[in-house]
């Protein structure tokens, strides 16, 4: 929850459900609540890197989310044994989205 003040007057609440749905109570004459969803784009992130012990370890040294990482392997698990296949020195690159939402991008005071 967030609690917005003037001076020593509490003007509004936010409860925020998730990241990107919240709850704004806005208290003046009359309290009014409005649902607020924020605006979310997609970020392209370019990655790149070199196998040492693992892809893994790898990947985690190139600043690659988790998530991409275990998405990556899903994928590409029936194809490459992850394993076996990958020697140190094999090189990886990988295009993935992020979504990025800008806190109270979407909001209207």
């Amino acid at each position: 929850m967030r609690f917005s003040y003037m001076g020593e007057k509490l003007t509004s609440i936010e409860v925020m459900k998730d990241k990107l749905n919240s709850l704004l109570i806005t208290i003046s004459n009359d309290i009014s609540i409005k649902k607020v969803k924020k605006n979310v784009e997609l970020i392209s992130s370019f990655k790149k890197g070199v196998i040492g012990t693992s892809f893994y370890e790898a990947a985690i040294e190139s600043d690659i989310p988790d998530s991409v990482i275990m998405d990556f392997a899903y994928i590409f698990g029936w194809d490459v044994d992850f394993v076996f296949d990958i020697r140190e020195g094999d090189k990886f690159y990988v295009i993935y989205e992020t979504p990025y939402s800008k806190w109270g991008a979407s909001r209207k005071w």
